[in-house]
């Protein structure tokens, strides 16, 4: 999975893949990182490899030590996202509208 973001989105510092389905890894958190070939203005990319085929909910955080992505009461009261479906053996592209405030 490849998660970009919006030019006119401030740019997050952590990227937050919640899956919609009960799943043995849980939720993947990953900091902040540029595309080696996007140059010094580049486009923020986050990518997550290996994870299970199905629906997830894609969240962007203006700061990482916010997100307590092991705690079920906070990612309970996470809302909105960006949904995605990950198809097994296939790479998905999504790109993120907002962050979370």
């Amino acid at each position: 999975l490849n998660v970009k973001v919006a030019d006119r989105v401030p740019p997050p510092e952590a990227v937050l893949v919640v899956p919609a389905f009960s799943a043995s890894t849980g939720p993947v958190l990953k900091s902040t990182s540029r595309d080696p070939g996007a140059g010094q203005t580049g486009v923020l990319v986050f990518a997550f490899s290996n994870l299970a085929p199905g629906d997830y909910a894609v969240y962007g955080f203006p700061q990482y030590a916010e997100v307590e992505f092991r705690n079920p009461a906070f990612l309970q009261s996470l809302s909105g996202g960006t949904s995605i479906h990950i198809e097994d053996g296939k790479t998905a592209e999504v790109t993120l509208t907002s962050i979370v405030k």
